[in-house]
């Protein structure tokens, strides 16, 4: 009966489990002075993506950037805010090293404890 109800259970978990998958993003707003940018131009980010790059501004003028293919590596970026007016100063660095996904899962079992 026990071993019944365990795998009534984990049915029941796995039938309503769902997977959720979060890409890493790299996200800037926009400065509290001057005009609304409709681009960036990011700059550290190797030939994933070129400082010659224009990315599209949001329509609040804010950016995001799906970095889920970015190569493993330490990176320093910054970027500027482009409009019709002209290109802001660069902001200042920022830091963070893209590491591996994990290994797969091994061991995988069924526990009546």
């Amino acid at each position: 009966m026990k071993t019944l109800l365990l795998l009534m259970a984990v049915s029941l978990v796995l039938m309503t489990a769902t997977m959720v998958w979060a890409a890493p993003f790299c996200a800037c707003t926009k400065g509290v002075a001057g005009g609304t940018p409709d681009s960036y131009n990011i700059e550290g980010l190797g030939t994933f993506m070129p400082a010659t790059t224009d990315i599209q501004a949001q329509s609040d003028g804010n950016f995001r950037i799906d970095l889920a293919n970015l190569p493993q590596g330490s990176y320093t970026i910054r970027a500027r805010a482009k409009n019709l007016w002209g290109v802001s100063e660069w902001s200042d660095p920022f830091q963070f090293t893209a590491v591996p996904p994990p290994t797969k899962p091994t061991g995988l079992k069924l526990s009546g404890q």
